[in-house]
């Protein structure tokens, strides 16, 4: 039994895209070594990676305000009201599956999330094939 139709390979580039050039060989050297799981950025702290075994800061970088408007543009390609559908869910789907949650200040109106602004905080979650792991249903 095949529980998966087709093996989806690890796409890292849609997600070094989206790391400011400062730390990119840092989260990269990362992601090679580690089972990264999840990449933190949020304004005025150090890059946080969660892995299986656990919580790592880089503490080369400090992510600021400069670098979420770099985040932003690269996740919209410099037009985030193409992306204003995916900003009322809070977060961006990337290629390769991968989803971007987002944090910011949420526009109500009429009790329903209109658009997200003032997007500062970022949390990549990463996706991964696990094979057989239907195998025993």
């Amino acid at each position: 039994m095949n529980c998966f139709s087709e093996h989806v390979p690890f796409n890292r580039d849609s997600i070094l895209s989206l790391v400011p050039h400062e730390a990119r060989s840092s989260v990269e050297y990362e992601l090679t070594k580690e089972q990264v799981e999840e990449i933190r950025f949020r304004p005025g702290r150090k890059i946080e990676l969660i892995t299986r075994r656990g919580r790592k800061l880089l503490d080369d970088f400090l992510f600021s305000s400069d670098d979420a408007v770099y985040v932003i543009n690269q996740l919209s390609q410099h037009s985030v009201y193409a992306f204003e559908e995916e900003l009322k869910h809070g977060y961006i789907t990337l290629k390769g599956g991968h989803r971007v949650g987002l944090g910011g200040e949420a526009v109500v109106e009429a009790g329903k999330v209109k658009t997200l602004k003032h997007i500062r905080s970022f949390n990549i979650r990463i996706s991964r094939s696990i094979h057989g792991v239907c195998e025993p249903m």
